[in-house]
């Protein structure tokens, strides 16, 4: 019995101990449970803590930089505001001295014109030359006004013109270092070997120009090619950057204070002052320029009334040289003074002259927009024009070449009412959004139809053009009709022409020479048309 009970002991005990074993397993498993959720959830805790913390660091991060380019943008309009202050300064101080001289220099004027014989221009000549170096020390952008200025005697009389030619190839030349500089960025440092650089033949706003030589080894000796090597003078970018944020300026202060400007916002002054720009720039990277030598070249191959330098393909052109070939010629106020009693040969090159720039405008939509007479030489051996310069070309969309060309074939032809309504359509189409609508429509046309019938009556057409591109400015800010940027753009390049033409011939006939041209326009126009639809 003893030994059934102990049996009996030993067979339950190992049953106790596996359910204390059990028990504690279950106990330990929920107390590692619970321990794991406690981790687990700090984990998730700490997670969306440190996901707040990076949000909040974010934000911080992205006001910061907000603040900064807030900062930026203030301490960007200061600059500028600064920049246009010290130029109108110094714009300023350059032109009081002439404001103050300028009574004395116009009254010895009026008395040089009532005693010519005895009176020596001294005051008023000295005067035009110290606005000759003020203007050199004015930058690029006023000497380029005064060089399109310079080429019309009709307007500004011939002694103006006569000083003042002298910024259209001949201003103050940059040192001989710069040169030196930037042919050894552009073409290494051993540049010399190549180019061989003479004297300087011309200098104007934006660079000037040398003769040279390509060298080139033959078979037993070196053979020098001429050629012509363009610099672009140091400092010029900024100046004009500077010129054209103050011109900015001004028309913004026309905007905003018309009562004191009345009349002026309808020449789209800002628009005016855009092209402008564009213009002045595209002069500011030579590899513009040998784009459009290019382009002038391929438009007018075969041509036997002109001429343009062409760019040396082995020389690759940089933003600020260009090498191009050289072109041997007479400058044309020379030419033209030479050759003075040929009126024949003059008239006959006067027409071809006119002829090249109704091809540019009516069939190439491509204008050389800086024609004035530094940029013109007359080959000798057989009078071809030579035109250099090449930065400025006009090109425009087909909405405004075909209202360019509508408005010009329509002066031509003298149908000046369809001129006028032409550009009120144009007008209320741009000033729509502002409610500016032309007003007195039909006064306006008749008065462009007037000017027209005028133009058709004068003895010599070239002679007024100026004065009836005033009168159709002028009727456009009486009758709200604000001018087309393009149409100005253009006028300004035609009014350039027009003294070169008055220098040729005073008997110019633009429309025996023009209609042709225009008629062959118009047909290819409508036959491209056609063919669209």
């Amino acid at each position: 019995m003893s030994s059934n009970r102990i049996l009996g002991y030993n067979n339950t005990a190992p049953s106790l101990i596996i359910g204390a074993c059990s028990g504690l397993s279950t106990a330990v498993c929920s107390m590692r449970h619970a321990v794991q959720c406690e981790g687990v959830e700090q984990q998730g805790a700490s997670l969306m803590s440190a996901q707040q913390a990076y949000a909040e660091l974010t934000l911080s991060a992205a006001s910061r930089r907000k603040e900064r380019s807030l900062l930026a943008k203030i301490y960007k309009k200061f600059r500028r505001m600064l920049r246009i202050m010290y130029r109108a300064l110094e714009l300023f101080s350059i032109a009081t001295p002439l404001l103050l001289l300028y009574p004395f220099a116009r009254e010895d004027g009026l008395n040089a014109d009532n005693n010519a014989e005895n009176h020596p221009f001294q005051i008023k000549e000295w005067w035009l030359q110290m606005c000759l170096r003020s203007v050199e020390r004015a930058g690029a952008a006023v000497i380029k006004l005064m060089q399109w200025a310079s080429s019309r005697p009709d307007l500004f009389g011939v002694q103006f013109s006569n000083v003042f030619s002298k910024l259209q190839d001949h201003t103050t030349p940059h040192a001989w270092e710069h040169t030196c500089c930037k042919m050894a960025e552009a073409y290494g440092e051993d540049w010399d070997k190549k180019v061989e650089i003479g004297e300087v033949i011309g200098s104007g706003c934006i660079g000037q120009v040398y003769k040279g030589s390509l060298l080139t080894e033959g078979a037993d000796e070196v053979n020098e090619q001429p050629i012509a090597i363009k610099v672009m003078h140091p400092g010029v970018k900024s100046a004009i950057d500077a010129d054209l944020e103050l011109l900015h300026f001004a028309v913004y202060m026309v905007d905003k204070v018309p009562f004191l400007f009345k009349g002026l916002q309808w020449l789209n002054l800002n628009g005016v002052v855009d092209e402008f720009a564009a213009m002045l720039k595209l002069q500011l990277d030579f590899r513009i320029e040998a784009e459009n030598l290019n382009f002038f070249n391929k438009n007018f191959a075969g041509d036997d009334n002109v001429s343009f330098p062409k760019v040396l393909s082995s020389f690759e052109p940089t933003s600020e040289v260009l090498l191009e070939s050289f072109c041997a010629g007479k400058p044309i106020a020379e030419f033209v003074e030479e050759h003075k009693h040929d009126e024949k040969m003059l008239k006959s090159m006067c027409d071809a002259g006119i002829k090249t720039m109704c091809k540019m405008i009516f069939d190439h939509n491509f204008i050389h927009g800086d024609l004035h007479p530094g940029n013109i030489l007359i080959s000798e051996k057989d009078h071809k024009f030579i035109f250099l310069d090449a930065g400025i070309a006009l090109e425009y969309s087909e909405a405004d070449h075909d209202l360019i060309v509508n408005i010009l074939m329509s002066f031509i032809r003298m149908d000046g009412e369809r001129a006028g309504r032409l550009m009120i359509a144009d007008s209320n189409d741009r000033t729509q959004c502002s409610d500016e609508a032309a007003i007195n429509e039909l006064s306006y046309v008749q008065r462009i139809k007037e000017i027209c019938d005028a133009a058709n009556s004068s003895d010599f057409f070239m002679d007024d053009l100026g004065h009836y591109i005033t009168q159709i400015v002028d009727a456009g800010a009486k009758h709200h009709v604000m001018m087309n940027q393009a149409f100005v753009s253009i006028m300004l390049a035609v009014k350039v022409q027009e003294g070169v033409a008055l220098m040729l011939s005073r008997e110019a006939n633009v429309m025996t020479t023009a209609i042709p041209i225009i008629t062959q326009y118009e047909l290819r126009r409508k036959m491209g048309q056609a063919v669209r639809t």
